[in-house]
């Protein structure tokens, strides 16, 4: 997945009367990384491609090893500057910055030749979540492959099955795949994500928008109901009452807070507040 090159350009209308009165600043190049953590390194193009990590004057920056090893990266820095990121072994890795937070890295064994046989007396160890799929599509692994995860804790949650294949337990922390023609995927599926605000809380435009909804919190029981009420900023009710899971379109025509309250048939209830601002300050991202 590649890292996008943005330029950013910002204005500042400030209202009618100071309206002739317009700052834009320099054309400013950034990387944005948006990958999720653990960020999962799969190839050695990909190692070989990480960026410096960063650090911030009074920092103190640990790394912990995929065996548990720490070691002091940074000691109370008397100037931010930055440090390579050394991933020399697969397994995850784990750095804590004490001002910015935790930051963790999957690496497949694959990178150096220490992923495994796929056997019980060598199981191979998988550490992301699309790593069986690629395995098994790279033609490495089928059926009677032994693996043992060697991730993050929840990686047992994000873990795909390839098309094809189950898993069993294998005792002592492995797993055997196995020939199942019951595991499918779908086809490919557009969609589109908002990336302004992490929500339920956010700011639209004013407009048609699709909601999601679900009877049974997303788990797929076609016969499952849920009630969809929407709240306009002047009190309008709407009440939209539905079943399975799947989007809604619905207009949201002028400014105000609109309440959006899904109740399903278990009775999980989820609410958003949706707000169609005022014309006035007007940012412009490009």
């Amino acid at each position: 997945m590649g890292i996008p090159k943005t330029t950013v350009a910002l204005a500042l209308l400030c209202g009618a009367a100071a309206a002739e009165t317009v700052t834009k600043s320099e054309a400013y190049t950034f990387w944005l990384d948006t990958e999720a953590q653990p960020r999962a390194i799969r190839t050695q193009a990909e190692l070989d491609a990480l960026w410096p990590a960063t650090y911030m004057k009074g920092d103190s920056v640990t790394m912990t090893a995929p065996g548990g090893a720490e070691t002091a990266v940074v000691s109370e820095a008397s100037w931010g500057g930055t440090f390579p990121l050394a991933l020399a072994s697969g397994g995850l890795w784990t750095f804590v910055d004490s001002a910015q937070g935790t930051a963790q890295f999957t690496v497949r064994h694959s990178i150096f030749g220490t992923l495994g046989a796929g056997t019980e007396a060598s199981p191979a160890k998988v550490v992301d979540a699309m790593e069986l799929v690629d395995l098994v599509e790279g033609g490495v692994a089928g059926d009677g492959y032994v693996y043992a995860l060697a991730g993050d804790e929840g990686l047992a949650q994000r873990l795909m099955m390839p098309i094809g294949y189950g898993a069993a337990d294998a005792g002592d922390g492995k797993f055997r795949l196995f020939e199942d023609p019951n595991v499918c995927a779908s086809g490919a599926y557009l969609f589109s994500l908002d990336t302004i605000q992490s929500g339920p809380d956010r700011d639209i435009r004013a407009g048609r928008w699709i909601m999601t909804y679900s009877g049974d919190e997303w788990a797929g029981d076609a016969a499952k109901a849920s009630t969809l009420v929407v709240t306009s900023p002047g009190g309008a009710v709407t009440t939209l009452s539905l079943s399975g899971t799947g989007v809604t379109s619905f207009r949201f025509p002028h400014k105000g807070d609109w309440r959006a309250v899904l109740t399903m048939s278990n009775g999980a209830v989820y609410e958003a507040i949706l707000t169609v601002p005022a014309t006035g300050a007007v940012i412009y991202l490009r």
